[in-house]
């Protein structure tokens, strides 16, 4: 690239340095650099590229008793490269081991010994990978929300079992992103902390149909803490489901699949008629659960408002997107 050559005083010339040559060296006013005669007539200017360094946090689990593993996948999503984890029980460190099983992409135990765990970051984030994960991450969103409806429908185990996997796969991708932009790595998108909200509203979407499906069987809805090598039972037995129920759902699966048009292509039309439609299945919500029977009932229909909530609540950072 040329570059205009300036006089500073009588007798000294100045040329300025390319932005990201200088952003990628950590160069700021008064830093010194080298510059040297090259051959054929060249100029040589040399700096070191900077020294990464680790972001490292120490974490005391028994402080969060009953999710210790939350304060793990917190730091990760935060961006910290080394975890010093204190560990007071087996239950505290077994709880570690099994959450480093299904999310956290790159974490691993690297030293243990009888009260703490040393968790380094293995593989350098790469904000490249941004763009790919994230469309992944619409794409189970809409694969979770089919498996939870069509196990609704049958009662088809393997639906539900594809759909606890989805859910591990999407929480361990969501993660990632939410690291990607919490680092500040340059991913090439406007509004940032927009972006993250779509995903955390994804994330509880993707939560609430899981926790749908198993209101059906009374499993509970923590099974994707589970080990991976977990297995359905074969006698599960679904609860009757109304016929209403299924019609409403399947009308919120359309507004979940429209979300990645929505993100890559949008237009301030496109989400009128979103949010538009989403508040009139939140009215048809309102008038359908007033029947509810009982207690069980009411927890599988309190799973449908939160899914349809989170869509709503979307509206603010899908908007954004046309500015």
């Amino acid at each position: 690239m040329k570059r205009k050559v300036a006089r500073i005083g009588p007798s000294t010339l100045m040329i300025s340095l390319p932005s990201k040559w200088c952003k990628e060296r950590d160069l700021h006013k008064g830093d010194e650099i080298e510059v040297s005669a090259g051959e054929n007539n060249g100029l040589v200017i040399g700096a070191s590229l900077p020294e990464k360094k680790l972001k490292e946090i120490t974490i005391d689990l028994s402080k969060f008793r009953y999710y210790p593993r939350h304060l793990i996948t917190t730091a990760y999503k935060a961006g910290y490269d080394k975890i010093i984890a204190k560990y007071s029980s087996e239950k505290e460190k077994r709880d570690v081991e099994n959450v480093l099983a299904y999310t956290c992409l790159g974490y691993s135990i690297l030293e243990e010994t009888k009260d703490r765990l040393v968790i380094k970051d293995l593989a350098e984030t790469n904000e490249k990978e941004f763009e790919p994960v994230l469309r992944r991450v619409f794409y189970l969103a809409t694969e979770i929300a089919n498996n939870a409806l069509e196990f609704a429908k049958t009662g088809n185990r393997e639906k539900l079992a594809e759909l606890i996997s989805n859910r591990r796969t999407f929480h361990k991708n969501g993660d990632f992103c939410r690291r990607i932009i919490n680092k500040n790595l340059p991913i090439g998108y406007n509004y940032l902390g927009n972006i993250f909200q779509i995903i955390k509203q994804l994330e509880t979407i993707t939560w609430a149909y899981q926790s749908f499906a198993l209101s059906l069987t009374g499993i509970g809805a923590e099974v994707i803490s589970l080990p991976i090598g977990f297995s359905l039972s074969q006698k599960i037995k679904m609860k009757k489901i109304e016929p209403k129920v299924i019609f409403l759902l399947e009308k919120i699966n359309w507004q979940v699949a429209l979300l990645p048009s929505l993100f890559y292509t949008p237009t301030l039309e496109k989400v009128n008629e979103y949010y538009h439609d989403t508040i009139k299945l939140v009215q048809e919500f309102r008038e359908k659960s007033l029947s509810c029977k009982n207690g069980e009932e009411a927890l599988s229909w309190s799973y449908i408002f939160l899914i349809l909530t989170s869509l709503r609540d979307l509206r603010g950072a899908l908007l954004s997107l046309n500015f």
